[in-house]
């Protein structure tokens, strides 16, 4: 009975997170998202070149983190509106040569091949909205792969768990 009733709960979420990655650009979520520079805030997947230079790289690093690395080359307004359009439209950010390089161990040393999010979701968050004990570059795919459809993630302060936002 007590199964049956996480297995609705799970079902619902799934639906409903579903529903939300469907919606346009606008939604306010992305907004949120893009928004929050607490320490625990959610993770971003983007596309990033290094000025006057051919070399590219997908990362996925926490916004607060992103921000304070971009901060003395993009005013926050500047900052937002390239991210936005980055997850938005898949656009890529520029950054120097160093940050490019300051950036390297949040890049994926190859892209992931990714299962649907529903998939992902049933077989990580089976009965909870969070995962521990993911090894970094496990959490990284994960994050990555939800990400495609605009299902954010963060490290919850207390736990240190996974969290779907």
């Amino acid at each position: 009975m007590e199964e049956k009733k996480f297995q609705i709960i799970y079902w619902i979420k799934v639906i409903i997170i579903s529903m939300l990655s469907l919606s346009s650009c606008s939604n306010k979520k992305i907004k949120k998202v893009v928004d929050d520079f607490s320490n625990y805030s959610c993770f971003l997947t983007l596309n990033i070149i290094a000025q006057n230079s051919n070399e590219s790289a997908t990362i996925v690093i926490n916004n607060a983190d992103f921000y304070i690395l971009l901060s003395n080359s993009l005013d926050i307004n500047d900052y937002k509106n390239e991210v936005y359009n980055s997850i938005c439209h898949g656009t890529s950010i520029t950054v120097s040569k160093k940050q490019f390089i300051e950036l390297e161990p949040y890049m994926l040393k190859e892209m992931p091949i990714c299962e649907k999010s529903e998939k992902i979701l049933e077989t990580y968050f089976k009965n909870s909205s969070s995962i521990s004990g993911l090894y970094s570059e496990k959490r990284q795919d994960i994050i990555y792969c939800l990400s495609k459809d605009k299902i954010f993630t963060y490290v919850d302060d207390e736990t240190g768990f996974l969290v779907v936002y």
